[in-house]
C-alpha cells in the first residue's frame, strides 16, 4: 500500500485518534491501521477525511504540488475526446495536456479541480492507483473496480 499523509493531517488539527474514530462510526484501531497503511480506505472514508481537513481527496496522499502520476489518459476516451478538445477545454497549450496525461507536468490545484469536472471524478481518483478497499489493479495503467457478486432472490 501506498503512504497517505492522514496521520500528519490529524495531529496538525490537534485531534486524537480516538475523536476521529468516532466521526468516522470505526474503533481507534482502525483509524490507526488508516494511517499506517495497513487497511485501504474506502471511497466513503476518504470522502470523509477529506471533509473534516477541509482538504480535496487526493491531498490526503499528495502534499499540494507533489501530484505528478495520474490516470488522466486512461481517463480520456480517445474515441470521443482529443487532446485538442481537453485543450481547448481546460484552456491550457496541448502539450501541457499531453506533459500532464504522461505525468511529465505538475498538476495544479485549479488543473485538478477542472479534470474532476470533466471527467466526473473525485480528485484521488485522477491518481495513478487510487487506495480504495474494493479498487484492484490487473497490470499497469488498467483499473478495473471489483464487481461485488449479485444478490440471489431465492
Amino acid at each position: 500500500m501506498e503512504p497517505n499523509r492522514l496521520k500528519e493531517l490529524r495531529t496538525e488539527y490537534g485531534l486524537y485518534q480516538g475523536e476521529m474514530a468516532r466521526f468516522l462510526g470505526v474503533t481507534p484501531a482502525v483509524v490507526s491501521r488508516h494511517e499506517t497503511v495497513e487497511k485501504g480506505l474506502s471511497h466513503d472514508a476518504v470522502i470523509k477525511y477529506a471533509r473534516l481537513y477541509k482538504v480535496m481527496s487526493h491531498e490526503l496522499f499528495y502534499a499540494p504540488g507533489e501530484v505528478r502520476e495520474n490516470r488522466l489518459k486512461e481517463l480520456r476516451d480517445p474515441s470521443w475526446l482529443t487532446e485538442e478538445e481537453v485543450s481547448k477545454i481546460m484552456d491550457i497549450p496541448v502539450n501541457m495536456v499531453r506533459g500532464h496525461e504522461r505525468g511529465k507536468a505538475s498538476l495544479s490545484e485549479d488543473h485538478i479541480q477542472k479534470y474532476m469536472m470533466l471527467y466526473k471524478v473525485w480528485s484521488y481518483e485522477l491518481l495513478r492507483r487510487p487506495w480504495g478497499v474494493e479498487d484492484t489493479w490487473v497490470e499497469e495503467g488498467t483499473y478495473r473496480p471489483e464487481r461485488r457478486p449479485a444478490a440471489s432472490s431465492a
